[in-house]
């Protein structure tokens, strides 16, 4: 997993300038936190099926152990990472990223790649998708209760609620409504619209800690 782009997404820089050697060694660290979460799925996933809110609990566990290890090489791993490596494990890439900025009003998925609405900027390209980014939609609208695309209804409208974890220990509720659209409707692959609203965020209440998604 690369994180060339990692400070891109927010729409601005998450760290202070870093001369060559500590861009070097943050990104070692980086590396190290992605393989570790990964390879931790991949151990877990062999013993059970891992819930969302498992790979949220993954996550922070992986990012409190390596982010001490990285702070003791004098480096500071910055918090927004949590959120980027719950979508890249849960199969979301960036969305879930995109889907917590209360600056944006609409998401795009289209031949491969990410589209953002900011409000008062418009629309912008930010992101290549990530491969089973249609999977794990569908996936998130089935768990909600509503029908997922299928080759024989490929077009697909679904409202979701999505539970945005804060590095904080809270979340963030954000209402998205979701047209899909697949192959054969949409030859050249998955076409998915989001337009996202803002609810409250709540703190880490019991039962609050839900994970990615969904009611």
């Amino acid at each position: 997993m690369a994180f060339d782009d990692v400070f891109d997404l927010t729409g601005q820089s998450l760290s202070p300038t870093l001369d060559d050697t500590q861009g070097e060694r943050l990104e070692h660290w980086l590396e190290l936190l992605s393989q570790t979460a990964l390879e931790r799925k991949a151990q877990e996933g062999t013993k059970r099926k891992l819930a969302p809110s498992d790979i949220e609990a993954l996550v922070k566990a992986v990012f409190t152990e390596v982010s001490q290890q990285a702070a003791d090489d004098g480096i500071h791993l910055p918090e927004e990472m949590i959120l980027r490596l719950i979508g890249e494990l849960s199969g979301f890439g960036p969305l879930l990223e995109l889907i917590a900025r209360d600056d944006i009003e609409d998401i795009a998925v289209n031949l491969g790649f990410i589209y953002i609405y900011i409000t008062g900027k418009g629309w912008q390209r930010v992101a290549e998708a990530s491969k089973g980014v249609g999977d794990a939609m569908r996936v998130m609208i089935d768990r909600a209760g509503q029908r997922a695309p299928t080759p024989d209804h490929p077009v697909a409208d679904a409202m979701l609620q999505v539970m945005v974890p804060l590095p904080e220990g809270g979340v963030k509720r954000k209402g998205v409504r979701v047209n899909f659209i697949m192959p054969p409707a949409s030859p050249y692959g998955d076409y998915i619209t989001m337009r996202v609203s803002n609810y409250r965020s709540t703190s880490g209440k019991k039962g609050e800690n839900l994970g990615l998604l969904c009611e």
